[in-house]
């Protein structure tokens, strides 16, 4: 069994939820290393008495604080203390959790789980849902609220990082782990009480317009005054409404049907909507075998598609395009669905991908994959503005980092939630955009972003678009040679 070691800094937090945050720790540590960053309110007699009744426990005391000016350093010295018990050999795991952190028992029971899978091999770090209470049943969705992170890690004897620097929101991690992208995205949630009373609030927002810095966590601060969008704890997996539209597909309709027949979701949770446009093959037939004992529902259209694999967009396509989507997105309406996933049936994708779309809170989010789009350069199938406008630094961002990332554009893959359809956004054209603007989901992002909606774009999954038949094949074999 692989131990799992947690690493904490406290400060002043005898009046808060010290007590039931020890105990709630106990449940899933096999070890509690805890610096104490010099508090003077009464704080280091609990944990005295903490230690003390728990046999599991180090108590590191601080003679002066670090936090405010020296995090990073105050870091290190946690991770130092955690290297002297930490083992590879054992295959130990390292959970760094503030006082303000906690797992219950589902969540506990997960993070042992993940720990000791058979598969955790093939993953060094684990990202979990960070859920920022703003009371004791609701957390807080809008902006960049209630993100995930990444705290749970496979122990590797290495040193924090090569150089401090000073400042708050520094990696609590080492810094093999803030590099590695080897992540694999649990079902772990961690219940985040830093701001759960109106007075915390307050106390947060003075100190952090007073002490931060660079612009986006001062964004993010300045947000916490605003008015929050909140979701209950407690509430079910939704439903779900999974499209796509069909033409030509019989190539790879057994490996795309694949995928959906493996989706790790509750089948009663879920319903498919297919729109065969003007297809040539038996696509239809695959459809229909699929489809039996199934909620799914196999509808037509008949518009002749040119035979070029470029995207062209001329406007009696777009105009057709838009026709198809909007009703994919009728449907989900008439269905009463509170998502509509909207997947190109030339796309392979991981069973994981949609409960972790639906669960990310996000009005509008899609997956990233790469494609040739015209070219053998592979590009993101998101962009920043535009009709396409990326740069450099926004394609190494995707490639290098495992996270979710607000962009100004997405296709292909597009998980949407009810309250946008609710608001009239859809994929009609709009007529006075500039002429390089063209494309089948062009409208519908800049129509959304009007509607006060952000767009987002998770790189926690690697997806693979198949552009052709030898692809296909390429695929095929990797895959009979991986197993």
């Amino acid at each position: 069994m692989s131990r799992i070691i947690v690493g904490s800094i406290v400060r002043n937090e005898k009046d808060r939820l010290l007590p039931q945050w020890l105990e709630n720790v106990q449940i899933y540590c096999d070890k509690h290393i805890i610096i104490d960053d010099a508090s003077d309110d009464g704080t280091i007699a609990e944990l005295q008495a903490y230690a003390a009744t728990n046999n599991n426990v180090t108590l590191i005391l601080g003679n002066k604080s670090k936090f405010t000016k020296h995090e990073s350093s105050l870091r290190s010295d946690l991770w130092e203390r955690i290297r002297k018990v930490a083992d590879v050999k054992k295959d130990d795991w390292i959970l760094i959790v503030d006082a303000d952190e906690f797992y219950y028992k589902k969540d506990s029971n997960e993070m042992i789980r993940v720990c000791n899978s058979s598969t955790k091999d093939n993953y060094d770090v684990v990202a979990i849902r960070l859920l920022d209470m703003w009371n004791r049943i609701e957390y807080r969705i809008d902006g960049y609220w209630s993100p995930y992170f990444h705290r749970l890690f496979r122990y590797k004897d290495k040193p924090f990082c090569e150089e401090f620097k000073d400042g708050l929101h520094l990696p609590a991690m080492p810094q093999y782990v803030v590099k590695n992208k080897n992540v694999y995205i649990s079902n772990i949630r961690c219940q985040h009480f830093s701001y759960y009373t109106k007075e915390l609030r307050e106390q947060k927002y003075k100190y952090y317009m007073k002490n931060v810095k660079d612009s986006f966590n001062l964004n993010h601060a300045k947000s916490i005054m605003l008015e929050p969008e909140l979701k209950k704890v407690d509430v079910e997996l939704p439903t779900v409404l999974i499209t796509s539209l069909i033409h030509n597909r019989e190539w790879i309709m057994d490996d795309f049907l694949n995928c959906l027949s493996n989706i790790d979701y509750p089948i009663d949770k879920l319903k498919f909507y297919f729109l065969v446009n003007n297809s040539m093959d038996d696509s239809v037939k695959y459809l229909k075998e699929w489809c039996e004992g199934k909620d799914a529902v196999i509808t037509s259209y008949n518009f002749s598609l040119p035979n070029k694999k470029d995207h062209i967009w001329f406007d009696e396509l777009l105009k057709h395009m838009a026709i198809m989507r909007n009703n994919t997105l009728d449907v989900a309406k008439q269905l009463n669905c509170e998502y509509m996933i909207n997947i190109d049936s030339d796309i392979l994708f991981n069973e994981d991908v949609i409960k972790h779309l639906v669960t990310c809170d996000k009005k509008i989010i899609s997956p990233v994959f790469w494609a040739g789009w015209n070219s053998d350069k592979k590009l993101p199938q998101v962009w920043e503005r535009g009709g396409y406008e990326i740069s450099d630094s926004f394609v190494n961002m995707l490639k290098t980092r495992r996270a979710i990332f607000k962009v100004g554009g997405m296709g292909a893959f597009s998980c949407i939630h009810k309250s946008v359809w609710e608001k009239e956004v859809n994929y009609s054209r709009v007529y006075n955009l500039p002429a390089d603007v063209r494309g089948e989901d062009r409208d519908f992002c800049i129509r959304a972003t009007t509607h006060g909606f952000n767009l987002w774009a998770s790189t926690y999954f690697d997806m693979i678009h198949i552009d052709s038949i030898e692809m296909l094949k390429e695929y095929r074999l990797y895959q009979k040679l991986k197993w």
